[in-house]
């Protein structure tokens, strides 16, 4: 798992991203207990990067902001988020929008699933994937054809 995510477990970070995870709980935390950082007023993923670079001379993504996060609420951590960031919940009524966000964003990844199955099962009738280049490719990647079932 160099460098990435661990999306089996849905909770194994990188090693470099151990320190930032923590440092991430801590400042939301307190942001939350100082009022600056809410649900009306939570902090983008990219501000976060910017800062953290600044500040603690860590070197992330939004990808990476994005794995924290999900480790921290499999950690049963409660962070909540929207289109336009992160913050601390505190309320039990934050997360209806929380719970709405994630909603769409799983609805908006089913949607592109059926349409690139779509797309697969009409080059499949066309027989664009028995093409030799297409064959030449698929043996030299080492790729198989996905499965429409599912």
């Amino acid at each position: 798992m160099p460098g990435g995510f661990n999306t089996t477990s849905g909770s194994r970070l990188p090693e470099r991203l151990i320190p930032v995870k923590a440092k991430l709980l801590s400042d939301l935390k307190s942001a939350r207990e100082r009022k600056t950082v809410t649900q009306k007023n939570p902090i983008s993923a990219q501000t976060i990067c910017d800062r953290y670079l600044k500040i603690y001379g860590y070197s992330i993504t939004d990808i990476d902001i994005r794995a924290i996060v999900n480790s921290l609420r499999n950690d049963l951590h409660p962070i909540g988020s929207n289109s336009k960031g992160y913050w601390y919940v505190k309320g039990a009524g934050e997360w209806v929008e929380v719970i709405a966000h994630l909603v769409d964003r799983r609805n908006a990844i089913d949607k592109v699933i059926r349409s690139t199955r779509s797309i697969q099962a009409s080059m499949e009738q066309a027989h664009l994937f028995d093409h030799p280049v297409v064959e030449a490719l698929q043996d030299k990647l080492g790729a198989e054809r996905v499965s429409n079932e599912n």
